[in-house]
Formats: structure tokens, sequence, C-alpha cells
């Protein structure tokens, strides 16, 4: 139990920190509707959810899950309706997850596979709202947020706990094609379609195997 609190206490610092580096390149870069702090809310309090329930605070962890939801919800209004769909799973499955907490009744392999669902459907959506905003001609709002798609990608991974699992390199591949996509604008200014679509698919493929095999 220990152990899994200092985990999760390091994770919320390492969010933490990331936000305030995702911050600073924003002042400098670019500014979206989509703020810093709502993309990567979502992951500041699942990881929040899950300290207390370690703690067994349970109503602390409902609560934290709650604001994470709320915090996906914002976050559709400025993505696209087939990132929205999985976005509604994944919050439909946080609803789950907040009875099951508060009857304490979750193995943590349920509570990493909705983690791990979760993440990444907001990454998806997230790289939906960057993909608009490129194909209105900006480039730099692109980048911004697809620092943020790194970040949540990242994350999503410590939820995979099996090392030989072909999700974790499903994952590992995407987030390496998010790095090729930001190095792209960086170098160019410019990006190809293509490329995003090919990113996108990536992710959807992801979420609907997982779909597939764990509900």
């Amino acid at each position: 139990m220990m152990k899994n609190n200092t985990i999760a206490i390091w994770s919320i610092v390492l969010i933490c920190v990331s936000m305030f580096l995702l911050s600073q390149f924003s002042k400098t870069y670019y500014k979206s509707n989509l703020s810093e702090w709502l993309s990567t809310a979502p992951i500041f309090f699942l990881s929040k959810a899950q300290l207390e329930f370690n703690r067994h605070h349970i109503y602390d962890a409902t609560e934290m899950l709650q604001k994470a939801t709320h915090a996906m919800q914002s976050i559709e209004r400025y993505s696209t309706p087939d990132a929205n769909s999985y976005v509604d799973k994944s919050i439909f499955e946080l609803q789950k997850l907040t009875v099951l907490i508060s009857q304490e009744n979750i193995s943590e392999t349920e509570l990493n596979q909705a983690y791990f669902r979760c993440i990444n459907s907001v990454a998806y959506a997230e790289l939906r709202i960057s993909e608009k905003e490129f194909l209105e001609g900006q480039y730099l709002k692109p980048l911004g947020l697809m620092n943020t798609v790194l970040i949540l990608l990242n994350k999503s991974i410590t939820y995979i706990k099996d090392e030989n699992s072909a999700y974790l390199l499903k994952e590992k591949s995407i987030i390496k094609h998010v790095h090729h996509l930001i190095d792209q604008i960086e170098k160019t200014g410019k990006l190809d379609a293509v490329d995003y679509e090919k990113v996108n698919q990536e992710i959807r493929d992801l979420l609907d195997s997982f779909e597939l095999e764990y509900y």
C-alpha cells in the first residue's frame, strides 16, 4: 500500500511539473480555446482519485473521479463527434468505477483498464482538436496540443502492467508517431494531413481492440 501511495504521489508531482512546462510553452508560442489546465486536468484528477483510494479515503476518491468526468465533458466541447463518442464511453466507465469504489468492490486490474481507456480517449479527443486547428491554418496551436497528447499517452502506459502486452507496443508506436508529427511541425512549420490521420487511426484501433477484449 505504501508503494502504491508513493507511486501515486510521484505521478501527481510529475503531472504538475508537466503542466507547468506546458503552460510556459503556451505563453511563449500559442494560445488555444482549450486551456493547458483543462487539457491535462483528467489525469490530474484520476491520479488524485487513485491516491485517495489507496488511502481508503473513499469519499475523496469518488469526488476526484467526478471532477475528472466533468473535465472530460468540458474537453468534449472543443473536439469532434467521433472523438467524443470514445470519451462518452470512458465517462460511462468512470461512472461505473465511482460506484465500485464507493462500494470498495474493485480490483487493481479494473482500475487500470478504466484509466487506460479514459486517458487514451482524452488523448484522441485532443489530437482531433489539434487537427482541426491545423486545418484552419494554425501550426503552433496544434504543436502545443500535441505536446499535451504526449503527456497523456506517456501517462496511460503506466497502467499497462504486462511488459509483453500488445497494447504497450501499440501505445509506444503511437507515441513515436506523435513525436514525428511534432518534429515535422517544428522543422517545417507544416504538416501532412495524411500523417495526422495515420495517428488518429492508430488510436481508434487501440481503443476499439481494447474495448472488444475487456468490455
